[in-house]
């Protein structure tokens, strides 16, 4: 843009302005270059009698889908192009000005001079400022309004590009903001409704937490939760799956190291303990990290200190700590697989996220929170789930939590098409027919599993015998 009107100056002595669909006039440049110009908006009528020419111009500009030129009572002429996207929806113009058609005779001039006057716009320079206007030929207007439709014409696709950009961060937006919002959290399960007055009570601390519960409950979940309405909600949320390196690599993951310090280090690293300066770290699966790694762990937290791999020179550290392990930590301190000083120091906070299987009344929330989901995501209407399905979910164990229902949920909205409801075909079969051999829901020995199953067995005998007999 600033090229263009740079050329257009070079060529014609012209300026080009951007008006929004309000009229609100624009311009690339700091100031109007033109000296008739700064000389009429140095007055407080001429400026009056400027924008009045400018807001009526800008009104006919909007019932209109081709330029136009308009001239001002002080002689000043401008061409103007109305900007429309698909659909003729106006955003705004472009002007380019100021210039004069033809040449006034001597006698024109004084009599502009006179009605100016008369507005109470006087100066000894104004007509010889009034001549610095340049005049504009029909071949020149008919090139510059061939190169201004160009212009506009890459305006319209920036345009698109940018609202393309928009809608797709406005649907990520509705998409995260009510899951990590504290105020959105609600929940009909009573150890779900402790959790949140836990949450509502630690979350503008720098207090640690340690979140426990099987996998796919929603562990990070309540992490970003804390983050997002934390005190360091405004710096960076750094997150590392523990068991998914080795010691060496998770070292290197966590402290960074200088180059050298190893085969393969071939530049400094910045270990995530610098990354997150100031911010929250959330390491989940910190119940798969080694002793050895724990004992390294546990000096930084202690001496808020650590020294990246192959350097002598020791860093702060600055971060609150979030954990998360889907093992039970006491039991693990209890055989020796993770250090007690350490159990303590990240056990400040602890939250016990309960399974889906014992939440079964948020079972309706949860699915139509992620049928309102996966409808955003992909741009379909919102599914209608028949109520034999949700008497499906009901009855299944969920082995895999709320990520294994999320998956089904995506899962049905994908298959199901355009189709308003979801076919019952389209459900995945362990969960149509659930097996009886279901997981322990809690810690048994083996003649409570035993009786456990034999009651199953029998239960789903009678279930079948009535249902023949009902036939």
């Amino acid at each position: 843009m600033k090229r263009f009107c740079d050329i257009v100056y070079q060529y014609w002595q012209l300026q080009i302005f951007f008006a929004d669909r309000d009229g609100h006039v624009l311009s690339p440049a700091k100031r109007l270059i033109s000296p008739f110009c700064n000389l009429i908006h140095s007055t407080k009528n001429g400026l009056t009698l400027c924008n009045s020419s400018s807001l009526k111009a800008h009104n006919k500009l909007r019932e209109m889908d081709r330029p136009f030129i308009t001239t001002c009572d002080a002689e000043c002429s401008s061409i103007m192009f109305p900007i429309r996207i698909k659909g003729g929806h106006y955003i705004g113009a472009l002007i380019v000005s100021p210039f004069l058609t033809q040449e006034l005779s001597a006698g024109e001039e004084i009599q502009l001079a006179e009605r100016l006057s008369s507005l109470g716009i006087r100066s000894p320079r104004l007509v010889e400022d009034f001549r610095t206007l340049p005049v504009l030929p029909q071949h020149n207007l008919l090139c510059l309004t061939e190169l201004v439709k160009l212009l506009i014409e890459e305006i319209i696709k920036s345009h698109i590009v940018v609202q393309g950009k928009e809608k797709k961060l406005s649907v990520q937006q509705k998409l995260l903001d009510p899951i990590y919002r504290f105020d959105s959290l609600t929940s009909k399960n009573e150890s779900m409704r402790l959790i949140f007055q836990i949450l509502q009570s630690v979350i503008l601390t720098d207090t640690s937490v340690l979140i426990e519960g099987e996998s796919g409950v929603g562990k990070g979940m309540i992490a970003q939760v804390l983050h997002n309405n934390g005190l360091r909600r405004n710096e960076k949320f750094v997150s590392v799956n523990c068991s998914s390196f080795n010691d060496n690599l998770l070292e290197s993951e966590l402290f960074g190291h200088v180059k050298g310090a190893f085969t393969g280090a071939i530049k400094d690293k910045k270990g995530l303990f610098e990354v997150v300066d100031k911010g929250d770290l959330f390491l989940d699966e910190i119940g798969d990290m080694s002793t050895t790694m724990q004992a390294k762990f546990l000096q930084v937290l202690e001496e808020r200190i650590f020294m990246p791999v192959g350097s002598s020179e020791p860093k702060k550290a600055n971060f609150r700590l979030i954990s998360a392990t889907n093992k039970c930590l006491s039991e693990e301190v209890k055989k020796g697989n993770f250090r007690e000083d350490l159990y303590y120091r990240i056990n400040v906070i602890s939250i016990h996220m309960p399974p889906l299987r014992e939440r079964r009344e948020d079972l309706p929330d949860l699915v139509d929170y992620f049928l309102d989901f996966f409808a955003l995501r992909y741009g379909r209407k919102k599914k209608i789930l028949p109520k034999e399905i949700l008497k499906a979910f009901y009855g299944y164990h969920w082995p895999g939590n709320i990520r294994e229902l999320r998956n089904e949920i995506e899962k049905l909205t994908v298959l199901s098409g355009t189709a308003k409801e979801i076919s019952k075909d389209f459900l995945s079969s362990h969960i149509q027919s659930p097996s009886i051999y279901t997981k322990p829901e809690s810690d048994k020995n083996l003649w409570d599993i035993l009786a456990q199953t034999e009651r199953k067995i029998l239960l789903q005998g009678l279930h079948l015998t009535f249902r023949t007999l009902d036939a």
